[in-house]
């Protein structure tokens, strides 16, 4: 180590020093051992008991300690939290109630499109047959409904429980 960084090191370090008194917070002076005293009777004397104290919740509301304390801070406070997580379920249950609502109907709505546009070319298959056009009649026929045979075996394969 240098001299300049040893001399930063002391410079901050009195720095700190002096920060700490601005604050009025002094450290307190090391206690040294009487000399007279051995070892083995200061290890004895020398007690150091921890206490380690853990509590955990989990919940919607907050923990019925703090609440207790916010009851005392701000009086009515409690009623207001369960009111606003009243009002938060319902505002959510209502949302759900839509998008599962919205969800229903677009099926429908896609399931009615899709028979109609099967329909439709269906009704063309049999059409180009009856025009003599047969090739493209039974080529057309053919894939709508492999069309729709492979929708509704997809749709029964992804309905179906797995085994997990």
């Amino acid at each position: 180590m240098n001299s300049r960084s040893r001399a930063a090191q002391r410079k901050a370090a009195t720095a700190s020093k002096t920060a700490v008194r601005r604050q009025g917070i002094v450290p307190k002076p090391h206690k040294r051992l009487d000399p007279s005293v051995d070892a083995a009777q200061a290890s004895r004397s020398i007690q150091h008991q921890e206490v380690l104290y853990a509590e955990q919740y989990s919940g919607p509301t907050p923990h019925p300690a703090y609440l207790r304390e916010i009851q005392e801070i701000v009086p009515g406070s409690a009623e207001m939290i369960f009111r606003e997580f009243e009002l938060q379920g319902t505002h959510r249950r209502a949302l759900e109630r839509k998008i599962v609502s919205g969800n229903e109907r677009r099926a429908t709505i896609g399931q009615w499109l899709g028979g109609a546009i099967a329909l439709f070319f269906l009704a063309a298959a049999v059409w180009l047959v009856l025009a003599d056009h047969d090739a493209a009649g039974i080529a057309i026929g053919t894939v709508d409904l492999g069309g729709l045979v492979a929708v509704f075996v997809i749709g029964s394969l992804r309905r179906r429980p797995t085994d997990d």
